[in-house]
């Protein structure tokens, strides 16, 4: 019986003894494992600001995309869309050259992508539009020339119109004075002694 109640007493210190030693670092607080933060997903950031249609953003979040992950995963769509956020008339950051650049470099980088044909027939709409704005800015200043000859010959018409008047006046005052000359003649002929006949 001894020897169990030594079990007992011994079972039971050996117990308190561990309890003892784990009972202080039980109660600390342990330093949690930070939990790796996951990276930006700088691609994903870009999409949603770009379908929001905050371009200013979208095209930081595609450049930050573009420098951290240089030609994987979304590569090519992040250059179309950032172009278009770019070439975009409603788009804060509108740069036309940045756009062209930006179509240049996806179609220069990746010239099988989905991408490539569109970013061509954008660069070839782009190029049309700039030709046919050379275009209407040389119509519009032929048209500012006509527009100061149809003066110049407004003028002239009214200076024609001024020098007709004039020569119908003066034709009309000729015509009185023939006929005041007329009437003249007449009273000089009557007044003249007839010539006797010989």
């Amino acid at each position: 019986m001894c020897s169990g109640k030594f079990k007992n007493i011994f079972s039971t210190k050996l117990f308190g003894l561990a309890l003892i030693l784990w009972l202080p670092w039980s109660c600390q607080t342990r330093p949690s494992a930070t939990p790796a933060s996951p990276s930006t997903n700088y691609f994903d950031l870009g999409e949603k600001y770009f379908e929001a249609e905050d371009y200013a953003k979208a095209v930081e979040a595609y450049n930050l995309y573009l420098q951290g992950n240089p030609a994987t995963g979304y590569h090519d769509r992040a250059l179309f869309r950032l172009a278009l956020a770019y070439a975009l008339p409603s788009s804060p950051v509108r740069d036309l050259s940045r756009a062209t650049e930006t179509w240049q470099r996806l179609i220069r980088l990746f010239p099988q992508s989905f991408y490539t044909p569109q970013a061509q027939f954008l660069l070839q709409s782009q190029a049309e539009t700039e030709q046919l704005r050379g275009e209407v800015q040389l119509r519009e200043a032929q048209i500012q020339q006509l527009q100061l000859l149809e003066v110049e010959l407004q003028v002239k018409q009214g200076d024609i119109e001024k020098l007709q008047t004039e020569a119908s006046r003066r034709e009309q005052r000729i015509r009185q004075l023939t006929q005041e000359l007329e009437k003249l003649k007449q009273i000089d002929m009557q007044r003249r002694p007839s010539a006797l006949p010989p």
